[in-house]
């Protein structure tokens, strides 16, 4: 089992890549890279608010956890509304440039 995808049936052609980097198989399953597949799960097992307060802070405000990787947007899904607001509306801004 792996979140994201489940319960997941290897097949004995693919057992050599799961052992040797079973997130970046599973990541592949999601259509994510490897990168943005950790970056879910940290999202995933404590959906946090990560915007920095400074001095090393951050909101830590609870979320509610976004279920698919390939949902998952970082930089607004470990955001809370507070918080993802100004980066929603500078992201918004660049789409038009």
């Amino acid at each position: 089992f792996h979140p994201g995808v489940g319960n997941l049936s290897v097949p004995v052609d693919d057992l050599v890549q799961y052992t040797r980097n079973p997130l970046a198989y599973v990541a592949r399953k999601c259509l994510v890279s490897e990168e943005h597949y950790r970056e879910w799960i940290r999202h995933y097992e404590n959906p946090r608010c990560l915007a920095s307060l400074g001095d090393d802070k951050c909101c830590n405000a609870r979320l509610i956890r976004t279920d698919s990787p390939a949902k998952f947007v970082s930089g607004q899904s470990d955001r809370c509304a507070r918080h993802q607001g100004a980066d929603t509306a500078i992201l918004n801004v660049l789409k038009f440039q």
